[in-house]
């Protein structure tokens, strides 16, 4: 079932429901995205061809002094450079913190924030946002924060975030134009 095929059907399921405008836009992205990365991937065994070509691997070992191995393009390593630039839009800069924020798949937000003490002790918190038809539910791993859909400032903020990391992501690391966010606010 392709990814197109997955929306379809989840909004034929929910159509009893309606769904939200920002919802059908997180599922675009979503769906954006899952087709880059599928084409990052497929595009990299054109790309590999160049490996069978010994006149480049013969120059790669006089200029460098090793061989030339080409990097494998997997989507889970899409997603770590992803989350990387998603971690860019919160990052405070401090050198004791990591923070990660990325698309998982159709339904799923990831929000991931590391904090190591003086004593070198860490701390995190990971946050799962699901999308669904009528809002957006937040799960925490900390047993103080309750399973809720955000509202307010906070359902603003992940807005704004997930529109952000959608035309950063597919601007630095799929080199197209964020197509789908040019009719939002």
């Amino acid at each position: 079932m392709t990814s197109e095929d997955s929306i379809k059907s989840l909004f034929q399921k929910t159509s009893e429901h309606s769904i939200s405008p920002d919802s059908a836009k997180l599922y675009g992205y979503a769906d954006n995205l899952a087709k880059a990365r599928e084409n990052e991937v497929l595009s990299q065994k054109t790309e590999h061809n160049v490996d069978k070509n010994n006149f480049i691997k013969a120059i790669a070992k006089k200029l460098f002094g090793r061989d030339w191995k080409p990097e494998v393009v997997t989507v889970e390593s899409l997603k770590r450079k992803e989350s990387a630039i998603g971690g860019s839009l919160f990052s405070t800069g401090r050198p004791n913190e990591r923070i990660e924020f990325f698309n998982d798949n159709m339904r799923s937000w990831f929000f991931y924030q590391e904090l190591t003490n003086a004593s070198g002790n860490r701390h995190s918190t990971t946050l799962h946002y699901e999308v669904n038809p009528q809002g957006v539910l937040k799960v925490s791993t900390k047993n103080s924060l309750k399973c809720e859909y955000i509202i307010g400032q906070e359902y603003d903020n992940f807005m704004q975030a997930t529109s952000l990391y959608y035309e950063r992501v597919m601007k630095h690391l799929y080199k197209k134009d964020a197509v789908l966010d040019k009719t939002s606010k």
